[in-house]
């Protein structure tokens, strides 16, 4: 398990632990790694401190899917698209649809 890449984010998202894009290439190397329960944590600090970061809640869901928690994985991908509306993002909106309208 090849840990360079996560170990050099996270000491750039203890740099600025507010940055949400890092947060979230974070918790994307943690799926990568299959440490689940990590990013599981970043992916909810994404949701509790930046909900407007939309990109979040896709990758999110996917994880709580394949890890079996479909009734989370429906939660987050209607959160998601929810800010995904608010935001304007069409094109994000309709992947969070037809994604949840396969779960559901």
């Amino acid at each position: 398990m090849d840990t360079t890449r996560i170990e050099k984010l996270k000491k750039s998202l203890d740099a600025n632990p507010s940055d949400a894009f890092t947060r979230y290439l974070v918790a994307l190397e943690c799926v990568k790694l299959r440490l689940n329960d990590e990013a599981i944590a970043h992916f909810q600090q994404l949701v509790n401190e930046h909900p407007q970061y939309v990109p979040t809640y896709y990758q999110y869901a996917q994880l709580l899917e394949n890890l079996q928690r479909q009734t989370q994985a429906i939660a987050i991908y209607e959160a998601g698209l929810n800010a995904a509306r608010t935001a304007g993002d069409t094109h994000a909106a309709s992947e969070l649809q037809a994604a949840l309208d396969l779960l559901i």
